[in-house]
């Protein structure tokens, strides 16, 4: 399967995908130390999202989003790309911020509506970018 996409913060990497229909707060939701979501009412609770391509609809709520990814970044337990039906300026900023400050990229891509819930279904994926569209390209887990 191949979608095309914006690219946000260009980049290219391949990972696991943890995919979510429900917003998620990084403030107060996600535990910036280890990675993991600690929002009792989300869906993802207790999924750790470090190294993996998050698969979003948007975030929801806090201003302070772009600090707690900030946060992960420097510590090392960001995902590797972050893939949404919405651009989000304050996710964005985080991302863009820590490339500058920890020469650490976290990919960011959105993806049409229309397709975003086709990606329900992938458990790995390459994103590959080339400043004008984004590839998904749907492929077998290697560790499987």
């Amino acid at each position: 399967m191949v979608i095309e996409g914006t690219p946000i913060l260009a980049g290219s990497c391949s990972g696991a995908v943890v995919f979510t229909d429900a917003p998620l707060s990084f403030w107060g939701g996600v535990n910036a130390v280890d990675g993991r979501v600690v929002d009792i009412h989300h869906p993802l609770e207790g999924t750790v999202l470090t190294d993996k391509i998050l698969v979003m609809p948007r975030t929801r709520g806090s201003s302070t989003t772009s600090a707690v990814l900030l946060e992960m970044i420097r510590a090392n337990t960001a995902p590797k790309a972050i893939v949404t039906s919405q651009l989000d300026p304050l996710l964005t900023l985080g991302a863009v911020i820590g490339k500058k400050l920890y020469q650490r990229t976290v990919v960011m891509l959105s993806v049409p509506e229309s397709v975003f819930s086709s990606l329900r279904e992938v458990n790995h994926v390459d994103v590959l970018m080339d400043g004008t569209m984004v590839e998904v390209l749907n492929t077998q887990d290697p560790t499987a």
